[in-house]
């Protein structure tokens, strides 16, 4: 198995990564600036800020440790701005040693295979590939890797298969993705991110994000929703390896070193862990998405000091972390091989497959969940006057 891994840009992440590289199972790290002319799969606001020169000595880092570097260029929209500025990015990455990049917008993917042909060029989860014929559509464009999005690849043996049978090209996917299942949201969330990490966008770098409140925080509402969800335990990596996955993603960029290297070290090192499965998830790391107090760091703040409720945001972030909530990684041993035959989630009301699996292994303290659920009410009415109830997810 190998596994492609996010650089946070800490200058400590290079000789963790190497300590953990157990027989060279990391094959690429990947990253991005925080924020440049096209924009990427991340808003600027929780990254860290490092400047071009700074990005460039951590890349040659990276690359003197051992590791490839892919560079991402997953915005799903640009403004139709795509190739005003984009040779300079291109010819800025290629400068830099890089040689892959991954792109969820076909039309930006011709032109890179056209004008960088060394490029290796990987499909984005973002490009939303879902079905085989869009997998084909990709692969006859010269895809040399897709990333699957999970919320249709994780619990379908079916749908892993037809793709693997359609596709010669490599495939991947997401182990640590906590979005919900079949979300609705999931390309109007990624639009909006990639519009948050341009630097001609109004945004300029911050955005309130509604869908990461709704998605992450509905399980709460319905701990069900814990389970049904896009997650891959270390310990099931090779059940999806033996369907034909070549590789597995592993995120998020806006997470700590020692949080990482936790990540990191459960799923490349010891393929298993014990405890808490929320330990692996990064939506439920909310405190360290703004760890990273550099100077830079806190002009960035610092310039989004009155935007509307920037405070009430910054409390909420206090409420991510998963102290009061616990998902037993051990009670899931036999989970995906007792899972009825194919799931597809459109017979999740007739199937108690998942809620059964929730009562048993999650566990959710219920002052906590009401204090959150309240929270996520009061901030949805005061910046878009809607409320939690009326979300529909």
């Amino acid at each position: 198995m190998n596994f492609s891994v996010p650089t946070n840009l800490h200058a400590d992440l290079p000789s963790y990564l190497s300590s953990l590289n157990t027989g060279g199972r990391i094959y690429e790290v990947y990253g991005k600036l925080p924020i440049d002319d096209l924009g990427g799969g991340r808003s600027s606001f929780p990254l860290s800020q490092i400047s071009k020169t700074g990005f460039e000595a951590h890349v040659r880092e990276l690359q003197r440790a051992g590791f490839r570097f892919n560079y991402l260029l997953n915005a799903l929209c640009a403004d139709t701005e795509e190739f005003k500025k984009i040779r300079t990015l291109l010819d800025w990455i290629s400068g830099m040693g890089i040689d892959r990049v991954t792109v969820a917008n076909p039309v930006l993917f011709t032109k890179i295979k056209e004008s960088y042909p060394h490029f290796q060029v990987c499909v984005s989860a973002i490009a939303n590939v879902n079905s085989p014929r869009r997998a084909r559509y990709w692969e006859s464009l010269g895809a040399d890797s897709i990333t699957l999005p999970g919320y249709n690849a994780c619990r379908s043996r079916s749908f892993l298969s037809s793709i693997r049978q359609s596709v010669r090209c490599r495939l991947q996917m997401i182990v640590n993705d906590a979005c919900q299942f079949q979300c609705p949201l999931y390309l109007y969330h990624y639009c909006r991110e990639s519009h948050a990490s341009q630097s001609r966008h109004a945004y300029r770098g911050y955005s309130l994000d509604y869908c990461f409140i709704i998605c992450r925080f509905n399980r709460l509402r319905d701990k069900i929703n814990f389970i049904r969800s896009n997650w891959i335990r270390p310990e099931d990596t090779r059940y999806y390896e033996s369907l034909g996955v070549d590789s597995f993603k592993i995120v998020d960029r806006r997470l700590s070193t020692g949080i990482l290297a936790n990540i990191i070290t459960a799923y490349v090192r010891d393929g298993r862990y014990d405890g808490n499965l929320l330990d692996l998830l990064p939506v439920f790391h909310g405190r360290t998405f703004n760890a990273h107090k550099d100077w830079k760091r806190r002009l960035f703040l610092l310039r989004n000091f009155f935007h509307s409720n920037f405070f009430e945001t910054v409390g909420f972030l206090k409420l991510f972390d998963a102290v009061n909530m616990h998902v037993d990684n051990a009670s899931l041993d036999g989970f995906l091989e007792n899972m009825p035959a194919d799931c597809d989630g459109n017979s999740c009301d007739s199937c108690s497959y998942c809620r059964d699996t929730a009562e048993k292994s999650v566990k959710v303290d219920e002052k906590y969940r009401v204090r959150v659920l309240n929270t996520v009410d009061r901030l949805l009415q005061n910046t878009w006057g809607l409320r939690y109830e009326s979300s529909g997810l």
